[in-house]
């Protein structure tokens, strides 16, 4: 895999070397060079084909998600930068919408605004696409607005059920709520799909105590 991607990444570099003006070239090596781990060159690629193209979307776009899959709280401004350029740019795309809210959620700890985002990602977005809705749930969730909370989750479910997360804060959401009988379906779902998996360790625990006592 390392060296089809060193491959790719090559590809590009030649690219460039015929069409150092084509910023989709620039961007492209980007990309590969995040796969291979070269944070730094990755956002230097991505910056210079901003530059060459600062009045086109998916530049824009790219560089606010490049620095937000960093999951550096010290690129968090510059990529919120980049995105509202995006959204001023394309006003109804729910793209920038969505990942300009999951950065608000998840780098700024702001759910309030990150909810005014993502209502307009849902809005504008594929119905079908149940992660601007998941991600309104879990606003929601971190807002204590049980009701919309459980709606949006049930919705995601609809679209995917195979996803531990959804399940998980939904039953949060119906704990507080008072409805144990159906918290507990939810949070037993969570653990059988996250129960192996390390990044839940903390929160497979924490619930095995709350069905432990409930």
């Amino acid at each position: 895999m390392m060296g089809r991607l060193g491959e790719s990444r090559d590809s590009w570099s030649r690219a460039i070397e015929l069409e150092p003006e084509n910023y989709e070239y620039w961007m492209e090596r980007g990309w590969r060079k995040f796969d291979l781990g070269d944070l730094p060159g990755a956002i230097e690629d991505i910056r210079q084909a901003r530059d060459l193209a600062p009045d086109v979307w998916v530049a824009q776009f790219s560089l606010g998600a490049i620095y937000y899959r960093t999951e550096q709280d010290q690129y968090k401004d510059e990529s919120h930068e980049a995105l509202d350029h995006a959204i001023a740019l394309e006003p109804t795309n729910p793209e920038s919408w969505r990942l300009r809210g999951e950065l608000k959620l998840y780098r700024f700890g702001d759910p309030a605004s990150a909810l005014e985002d993502l209502n307009l990602a849902v809005e504008y977005g594929d119905p079908n696409d149940p992660r601007a809705i998941s991600l309104r749930g879990e606003a929601y969730h971190d807002l204590g607005e049980l009701g919309p909370c459980i709606d949006d989750f049930n919705r995601a479910f609809e679209i995917d059920d195979q996803n531990p997360r959804y399940y998980w804060l939904q039953g949060d959401c119906l704990a507080a709520n008072g409805d144990t009988e159906h918290a507990r379906s939810r949070y037993e779902t969570f653990i059988d799909f996250a129960k192996d998996d390390p990044q839940y360790k903390e929160q497979v625990r924490n619930i095995q105590s709350w069905l432990d006592e409930n």
